[in-house]
């Protein structure tokens, strides 16, 4: 996956935004770091996890600032735009899917 950073403008200006990852590339790790270091690493497994959601809130819906990593097994929130971009994890009855999710926190490094 390619290192991207995400800076939204403004803080707690209530506005909100939602980033996907390329399907095609299929991450398996996000990682929130802080400048001191600190912060944490997500990671998951499982083939029917295709894209990686990120929501960033400027305390649009929450009273804070709040970042989301969302693995999804569809690409946009939306099923029907998911169906129409062929994007959208489909089950025969009895058909299962498995992933798992990680979460690891990271220790601050410097001062």
């Amino acid at each position: 996956m390619r290192r991207r950073r995400l800076t939204p403008r403004g803080s707690g200006n209530g506005e909100s935004a939602k980033y996907y990852t390329d399907p095609a590339e299929r991450p398996r790790w996000a990682r929130l770091e802080r400048p001191d270091g600190g912060g944490l690493h997500v990671s998951w497994e499982g083939a029917a996890i295709r894209t990686l959601g990120i929501w960033i809130d400027r305390a649009g819906y929450a009273t804070e600032d709040v970042v989301a990593f969302e693995p999804a097994t569809g690409w946009y929130d939306s099923l029907e735009r998911a169906e129409r971009n062929g994007q959208v994890l489909r089950l025969a009855a009895r058909e299962r899917a498995e992933w798992s999710v990680s979460l690891a926190p990271l220790l601050p490094t410097r001062r």
